[in-house]
């Protein structure tokens, strides 16, 4: 299948998926060729990144994004300013949000809670995220 949801809106790009699943379920070997890096973590088994016509990284889209071992923890920066550094910060999507990547989030998260709880503080739009295939993608190819 190439590229078969562009151009799609959300419910026929989703009904498009259970069809490649129902294909999956019945033993069919699909292969798929999609620049949306969210379709094929939803959808493959295997992966294949290719970039200016060469074979950069074969995997899982587990395997591929376990390449990438940080996980981000970002929250609203609490009034008074300072905050404990759990992990390497990085620029924040908006203003006034803290953004730090790190590869050991249990231990950060209690850092990081054990904090806010100690100061009575609610750690505003607090979200954890593990890199996506497409964050992946982006490394492997230099951005392009």
């Amino acid at each position: 299948l190439d590229e078969p949801t562009t151009g799609f809106d959300p419910s026929a790009r989703r009904n498009a998926w259970e069809i490649v699943r129902g294909m999956r379920r019945l033993g069919k070997t699909i292969l798929l060729t999609t620049h949306y890096m969210d379709e094929a973590q939803n959808l493959t088994d295997r992966v294949c990144v290719v970039s200016a016509g060469e074979v950069v990284r074969i995997g899982t889209p587990a395997s591929l994004r376990a390449e990438r071992a940080e996980t981000r923890i970002q929250f609203i920066r609490p009034d008074g300013g300072d905050v404990p550094v759990v992990g390497e910060v990085v620029p924040g999507d908006d203003a006034g949000l803290v953004a730090m990547m790190t590869e050991t989030p249990t231990q950060a998260l209690h850092e990081l809670t054990a904090w806010a709880v100690a100061r009575g503080i609610e750690l505003e739009r607090l979200e954890v995220s593990q890199p996506s295939l497409e964050d992946v993608y982006l490394e492997l190819t230099g951005g392009e």
